[in-house]
């Protein structure tokens, strides 16, 4: 019988099919180092829904513009000592995307990197980029009803766990 290949969405990727990004790296055609300005959206909604920081309350929101008045869909990528990543917001360090348990904030960097939910570790293989903070006990960076989330650690790969880094 002839090996016949599954639809896309059908592929199950196990965690050795990923390759840790921990070096500039190329994206839609450019090229991504540390400190470069980029936004981040889900994949399946590539330019209709963007990750938004809410200086205000501290809080990551999806919207459906960069454009004004959605000032935090800006974030400046910052590669950090061990190839951990970091997203500040609007390029602040007070406002870096934070993850712990299941919620994604905006935060600031602890003193200590085993713990720190501001160092995230940002994975690709052929689906796209996936992103999990350091700590060992957090999910993947995910899109719930409109929302970003950490899905469960345990829970099973998705699409909704793919998203597209963009130069500003």
């Amino acid at each position: 019988m002839p090996d016949t290949a599954l639809p896309h969405s059908h592929r199950k990727i196990r965690f050795d099919d990923l390759e840790r990004v921990d070096a500039p790296f190329g994206c839609e055609g450019q090229w991504i180092a540390s400190g470069a300005r980029v936004s981040v959206s889900p994949q399946d909604h590539v330019g209709h829904l963007f990750l938004d920081g809410n200086v205000h309350a501290s809080t990551v929101q999806m919207v459906p513009s960069r454009q004004a008045p959605f000032t935090g869909t800006n974030w400046q990528i910052r590669l950090n000592e061990g190839g951990t990543w970091s997203l500040l917001n609007q390029g602040h360090e007070a406002r870096m995307l934070a993850g712990s348990g299941d919620i994604v904030s905006l935060g600031r960097a602890t003193q200590i990197d085993h713990f720190d939910t501001t160092h995230w570790l940002l994975y690709r293989d052929l689906g796209g980029f996936r992103l999990r903070p350091c700590m060992r006990d957090c999910g993947w960076l995910a899109l719930s009803d409109g929302q970003a989330v950490l899905a469960g650690r345990d829970e099973p790969i998705s699409r909704a766990q793919y998203w597209t880094i963009t130069p500003f």
